[in-house]
């Protein structure tokens, strides 16, 4: 039978990424490396292994695993930096590169200049997170405290311990402003967030009396 025998297609491997999380201050603490809040930036190192070089009309395809939102990255618009030859910076901006709606699992893959594309690989977790301002706390220590703060819905458990024995879930559409949680353990509670409720993060806010 006759056949054709295509090129082969592009292939990269990532060397390592870097995430920077907002400039401003948060009492949120991700709970792995691989969470990236909307308002961070993700860098990340591409090693070309098919062709032997990284060309210069070659692209990086970054998009969510549910297809919602996706991204061309390239040389031209600046978001791809060659170091040399065979390697290259990726810079992504969440809220700019995919759109401020943009959340769930990135993945990323190259795209030459006949359109063909390699594997996709995973990136990381794009994540929503709430605004979050105190706790407050009656006098008396067995009864639980309120968390005050906005987009509460974007929360979806909320613990004083990080085995989560004695959480709280967050019913989904929450729209209140304030959400009784168990009291903290000090200042800390731990938190699941809805865009990646596998990963336990930690929060530290002011826990002040109820009645202050």
């Amino acid at each position: 039978m006759p056949a054709i025998i295509a090129p082969p297609r592009p292939k990269v491997s990532l060397v390592s990424k870097s995430v920077q999380q907002d400039s401003l201050p948060s009492p949120i603490r991700f709970g792995t490396p691989d969470e990236l809040s909307q308002d961070g930036r993700l860098s990340f190192y591409l090693k070309t292994d098919t062709p032997s070089q990284f060309e210069r009309n070659m692209k990086i395809e970054v998009a969510t695993t549910d297809n919602s939102y996706d991204a061309l990255l390239s040389l031209a618009d600046g978001s791809l930096i060659l170091q040399d030859s065979s390697s290259v910076l990726a810079l992504v901006d969440p809220s700019k590169t995919l759109g401020a709606g943009a959340f769930g699992m990135l993945h990323f893959r190259p795209v030459d200049a006949a359109g063909a594309k390699g594997e996709w690989q995973p990136l990381a977790v794009l994540v929503r997170t709430p605004t979050l301002k105190e706790v407050r706390c009656p006098d008396v220590p067995e009864q639980p405290c309120t968390l005050h703060g906005s987009n509460l819905f974007l929360l979806a458990s909320v613990a004083s311990d990080k085995d989560f024995k004695n959480a709280v879930q967050v019913p989904a559409g929450y729209m209140n402003s304030t959400l009784t949680v168990p009291r903290p353990n000090g200042s800390l509670l731990y938190i699941k967030l809805r865009d990646d409720p596998a990963t336990i993060d930690t929060l530290a806010l002011p826990v002040l009396p109820e009645n202050q």
